[in-house]
């Protein structure tokens, strides 16, 4: 018996002593934590990669079709200025540019126009119309980039 019992309190005291050895909760939420930054930090740097992806591709295009490609400005990268901030949040539209806003569909030409109207009316002069299979479509805009024709969707989705 007491060979039992002196086994049995080796034995817990051989199981505490290894399970205070490992990390302690604090240490395993910190390494949590920045195994997380790093994810973050990567789908950070994978989106910029994308995006210069994306203007490399709307280029392309624009070289095929015989179009002239400026370069941005370079003083509006300084966005420490509340000038050049509220500069930095606009979108530009060029002849370039090959994502769009589509804000109408219709069955025939005559409404398409209608509709086409009504957004040059409010200032939209980039406003076109497009026609497919299925009928006729009212876009606004050609953005070099997908956030561009995002913010400027959320824009006009604010407005009207």
């Amino acid at each position: 018996m007491k060979v039992f019992a002196f086994k049995s309190l080796l034995f817990l005291t051989l199981l505490v002593s290894i399970q205070s050895c490992g990390p302690s909760a604090e240490e395993v939420r910190e390494q949590e934590r920045k195994k997380l930054k790093v994810t973050e930090r990567k789908a950070q740097e994978e989106i910029k990669v994308y995006e210069a992806l994306e203007l490399i591709n709307s280029q392309s295009l624009a070289i095929a079709r015989g179009e002239r490609i400026t370069p941005p400005d370079e003083n509006e990268a300084d966005k420490s200025t509340p000038e050049n901030a509220e500069r930095s949040r606009r979108t530009t539209t060029t002849s370039a540019g090959t994502y769009t806003i589509q804000v109408a569909s219709f069955d025939t030409r005559d409404k398409a126009e209608r509709e086409l109207s009504q957004w040059k009316g409010r200032g939209f002069s980039d406003a076109f119309v497009t026609e497919h299979s299925n009928g006729f479509r009212v876009r606004l805009g050609r953005y070099n980039t997908n956030r561009d024709a995002q913010n400027q969707r959320q824009r006009v989705n604010e407005n009207y």
